[in-house]
């Protein structure tokens, strides 16, 4: 299958992209069928060049349009503005740290004490055999 995509070129930290046709198997920066145009976005304003008979071409006999592409091509009037897509680009969220690589990276001074779990039993003493609130005990929480 043929599908219409941005092709990265230029320098490190200065982007630039290539409008190309390639079989959707190969690699993005390998080989491609042809170039329909290119598109820098760092400069201002951007410059989008495409071949918009050639794109409509390919479209035509069944080619498919990348996401960024879709969406270039809507901006620049090529293609109608209700076929341009939303999609949300965000980093994904960050793993929750340990317990213990927290307290291994804080220190002494700042350590966490954990909740501790209260365990019900079946077996567990019956009400009249525990002692009155009024008896001093000492509980797990008093200890730490």
């Amino acid at each position: 299958m043929l599908v219409i995509r941005l092709s990265r070129t230029g320098k490190k930290n200065a982007p630039s992209y290539r409008i190309v046709v390639a079989e959707k198997s190969w690699a993005v920066k390998g080989k491609n069928l042809e170039v329909l145009g290119h598109y820098n976005s760092i400069v201002n304003p951007k410059q989008f060049f495409c071949d918009k008979e050639k794109v409509l071409s390919y479209l035509k006999n069944g080619a498919k349009l990348s996401d960024t592409a879709r969406n270039l091509l809507c901006d620049q009037g090529i293609l109608p503005k209700n076929q341009k897509i939303k999609k949300i680009y965000a980093r994904k969220a960050s793993k929750p740290v340990d317990a213990e690589e927290k307290n291994s990276k804080t220190d002494d001074k700042a350590i966490e004490e954990k909740p501790v779990e209260e365990v019900t039993d079946d077996n567990s003493p019956k009400e009249e055999d525990q002692p009155s609130e009024n008896e001093e005990t000492e509980t797990i929480s008093d200890k730490q």
